[in-house]
This record gives C-alpha cells, structure tokens and sequence, in this order.
C-alpha cells in the first residue's frame, strides 16, 4: 500500500475529529479510511504518517470541516444532528428510523410547536389557518407542493388556530390564513393572505436569505 495511495480526502467535525467517511482514490481501487480508523485514531497520527513517506511518498490531505445541523423529526420528535451535505440525501431520523423530511406539512399542537421552533437548525415556515377559513382551504394545496420545493432548507408548518388557540394567540395571528418564517425560533417575516405556489416559494426563499 505504501506506493499506491495517491490522494485522500478527510471529514472532520467540528470538534477536530476524524470522520471516516471519505474515500482514499488508488490506482487501482478505492478502499475507506474505516479500514484505517483502527490504526490511526487522530488526524494529527494520519498526517504524521504520512510526512514520513509511511503511507506513501507523496500524498495530499484535504480537510474539509462537516457542519452538522439539528433537525427534529416530523414523526417522533427527536432532536437529530444531520451532517449538512446530507440534508438532501434523504435523513432518517436515529430514534423511529422514518425519514426526515417527506415533503408534506406538519400538522403541529401547541406540546410540539416550540420544540419545533426552538431546536430546529433550519428555517421554520408555519401557516396559521382554521378549517372554516375559505381563504385557508385555497391556500392549502399550494402551501402543501411548496413544501417539496422548500424543503430540506425550510420545515412547512400547519397550525389549526381553532384546535391550538393558545398558538394563535401567543403569535399575535389576527386573521387567517397568515404564514411566519421563524429562524432560531425568532420570526423573520409574516404575510397574510392568500398567495399561489410561485409567489410563496419566492416570498419565503426571499426572507430566508435575509
């Protein structure tokens, strides 16, 4: 192996340890560093390794840093930490093993809304609504095909205003349907009314970027 190897990549956290994850392109293969990990335990072990022509003569590192982000699932609730390149490789949660994100609204009660907002690392986008609300019934089907557009960057929402008063209430929501972006559990924007797919897509990837 010592004149094989020709270049590696490393993941690491943002602790400064190693993620063995990546891939060491050879010649004539590809091997991961887990076959490595028992041998060389830290970064520093690796690249003194290789200084010393150990591994090979001449071999490049690239550390990259992998950023992690709290996700909470849809289903059970957990809080999950998701590596951010990973948002879009469909995540499953580590406690109920179903999928992160599914491309439909969150219907939410009032014992579930603030561990949502709280403990979410991405953007939250709730829709105030109520089902004798017209305007409401109109706005849903929109708000539901945004979701697979907004989605992994932002987590859609629903909130039944006649079910969960205390929400509506606590929000200051005066009429309906409204939607909040919220960011670290702050909002950062509200519009009320009726919008289409198109306009609500732009509207919330506009204030997202804010």
């Amino acid at each position: 192996m010592d004149n094989e190897v020709k270049s590696f990549s490393l993941w690491c956290n943002e602790s400064g340890e190693l993620a063995w994850n990546s891939k060491i392109i050879m010649r004539h293969s590809v091997i991961y560093p887990m076959q490595l990990q028992k041998k060389y335990k830290s970064l520093s072990l690796l690249t003194k390794a290789v200084s010393q022509g150990f591994l090979a003569n001449k071999c490049e590192i690239k550390m990259k840093t992998a950023i992690s982000l709290h996700i909470v699932c849809p289903h059970c609730h957990a809080i999950n930490r998701v590596p951010q390149e990973r948002l879009d490789a469909s995540p499953k949660c580590g406690a109920c093993h179903l999928k992160l994100f599914t491309a439909q609204p969150i219907e939410l009660t009032e014992s579930h809304f603030n561990r949502h907002l709280s403990h979410n690392e991405i953007s939250v986008l709730v829709d105030f609504w109520a089902p004798w609300c017209g305007p409401c019934k109109m706005m849903a089907p929109a708000f539901a095909k945004a979701t697979a557009i907004l989605e992994p960057k932002i987590r859609l929402i629903k909130v039944n205003t006649e079910e969960q008063p205390g929400l509506a209430t606590r929000h200051n929501i005066r009429s309906i349907p409204t939607l909040a972006l919220f960011s670290g559990g702050k909002e950062k924007a509200r519009q009320t009314g009726v919008m289409d797919e198109q306009d609500l897509v732009r509207w919330a990837q506009t204030h997202n970027t804010q």
